[in-house]
C-alpha cells in the first residue's frame, strides 16, 4: 500500500476508534473524590453551574464536591456544615443559582445550606442550633426557579418551602395540599419556565401543580392513566417546554405524562414491550435539549432513553465494555444544556458522564 494511502488509512482508523472512545460513558469522579483523602460515597444530588462545574453530593461521605470542565475536584462543604453547630448530615440534593450560589438539601440534619462562589456555608432554611423558616424535615429535593427563588420539599415535614432572595421563608404548600387532597412525603420537585412548581407526594400517590400565584392544583392521583397503569409511590417528576408534566412511579413501575390538557398517558410501563419481562423501579426523570424522555431505574441498574415512537432504548447500564461493573443504583440524574448527560451511581460511589452523541435518539 502506498505511503500516503497507509496514513489515511490510519488517520481514519484513529478518527473512528476516538469518536467511539468517546461516545463511551466516563467517570467523571470515582470513590476517590478529590484523591486528596476526601472521599465519595454515595452520590446522589448533582448539579451544574453557568460555567459547566458539575456539583456532587457525597449522601454517605456527607460532602459536596466540584468538578471542573477539565476534571478536578475539589472538596468545598464537609460534615461540619456552617461550623456553626449546624451539620452537613446525608446531603440528598442539590441546585445553582444564576450568582453561582450552591443549595444543598441535607435530609439527615434538616436543613438547606447555601454555599456562595467564595466558599461560605450558611443556613437558609431549617437548621440544627436555630430553626429558620418554617418546619423542615428531611429535605429531599431543591430546584431554583427563574426569578431566583429556591423551593425545598420536606420529605418529613410533608410540605414545600420557597425561600426568597429579598422575603422570609415561606410554605407554598403543605400537609393539607390542595384542601380536598392532602401531600404526604414530597419525593420530587420541578419548576417549568413560568414558575410553576411541581411536587410529587410518594404516600399520597399524587402529584400538585402551585402557581406563582399560590393556586395549588392537584394534576395526578393513584388513578393514573387507568386500570393497570395507576400511579404508586411517585418518586420523580419533570417538567417539558410544552407544559407536559412527567411523573415516575417508583412502585408502580411506569412512567406517566400529564398533558396541559390534564389528559393521563403511560408513556412507559412496569413490563419490557419485547418479553414482557418485569423492568427495574424507575428513580428518576429527565428531558433532554431535545425534548425526549430519559429515565433511570435502579432497579436495573440502568438508563434509558423514550424514543420518539414511544420505543425505549438502554444508553447505559451495569457493565461497560470490559465487563467490569460500572453502575450500581442509579439514582441522581441530570441533563446539561449541551446535552450531556450525567448519571450518579449510589451504590457504587461514582458519577458517570454519557457524551451527548451517544444519548441522541438512534445514536
Amino acid at each position: 500500500m502506498p505511503l500516503g494511502l497507509r496514513a489515511l488509512g490510519l488517520a481514519l482508523a484513529t478518527l473512528i476508534w476516538a469518536r467511539a472512545a468517546a461516545a463511551e460513558p466516563v467517570v467523571v469522579i470515582a470513590e476517590a473524590g478529590d484523591g486528596a483523602g476526601h472521599v465519595l460515597r454515595g452520590p446522589r444530588g448533582l448539579a451544574l453551574d453557568a460555567q459547566g462545574n458539575l456539583y456532587v453530593a457525597g449522601f454517605l461521605s456527607h460532602n459536596v464536591f466540584r468538578v471542573s470542565p477539565s476534571g478536578k475536584a475539589t472538596q468545598i462543604a464537609d460534615a461540619s456544615g456552617d461550623g456553626a453547630g449546624n451539620p452537613l448530615q446525608s446531603p440528598r440534593a442539590l441546585a445553582v443559582d444564576a450568582q453561582g450560589n450552591v443549595f444543598v438539601a441535607a435530609e439527615a440534619s434538616h436543613t438547606l445550606f447555601r454555599i456562595t462562589p467564595k466558599g461560605v456555608v450558611s443556613v437558609v432554611a431549617g437548621g440544627t442550633v436555630r430553626s429558620v423558616g418554617p418546619l423542615l424535615r428531611r429535605p429531599s429535593h431543591v430546584v431554583v426557579g427563574p426569578g431566583g427563588e429556591v423551593y425545598v420539599a420536606g420529605q418529613g415535614s410533608g410540605n414545600v418551602l420557597a425561600v426568597s432572595p429579598q422575603g422570609p421563608v415561606r410554605e407554598v404548600i403543605g400537609l393539607l395540599g390542595d384542601g380536598t387532597h392532602p401531600l404526604r412525603r414530597p419525593n420530587g420537585l420541578a419548576i417549568d419556565r413560568s414558575g410553576n412548581v411541581y411536587v410529587v407526594g410518594a404516600r399520597t400517590n399524587n402529584a400538585f401543580r402551585v402557581s406563582p400565584t399560590g393556586k395549588i392544583e392537584q394534576i395526578l392521583d393513584a388513578t393514573g392513566a387507568g386500570p393497570e397503569r395507576g400511579l404508586h409511590f411517585p418518586d420523580s417528576v419533570a417538567v417539558d417546554a410544552a407544559g407536559n408534566v412527567y411523573v415516575a412511579g417508583n412502585n408502580s413501575g411506569n412512567v406517566l405524562r400529564v398533558a396541559p390538557d390534564r389528559s393521563v398517558r403511560e408513556v412507559v410501563g412496569p413490563k419490557d414491550p419485547q418479553d414482557g419481562s418485569w423492568l427495574g423501579a424507575p428513580t428518576e426523570v429527565a428531558i433532554a435539549p431535545d425534548g425526549q424522555l430519559l429515565v433511570a431505574r435502579m432497579g436495573e441498574r440502568a438508563l434509558q432513553r423514550v424514543e420518539p415512537n414511544g420505543a425505549t432504548r438502554r444508553l447505559l447500564d451495569e457493565t461497560g465494555p470490559d465487563g467490569k461493573q460500572r453502575l450500581r443504583m442509579a439514582r441522581g440524574l441530570l441533563i446539561a444544556p449541551t446535552g450531556d448527560v450525567y448519571l450518579a451511581g449510589l451504590g457504587s460511589h461514582n458519577v458517570l458522564r454519557i457524551p451527548a452523541d451517544a444519548a441522541k435518539p438512534g445514536a
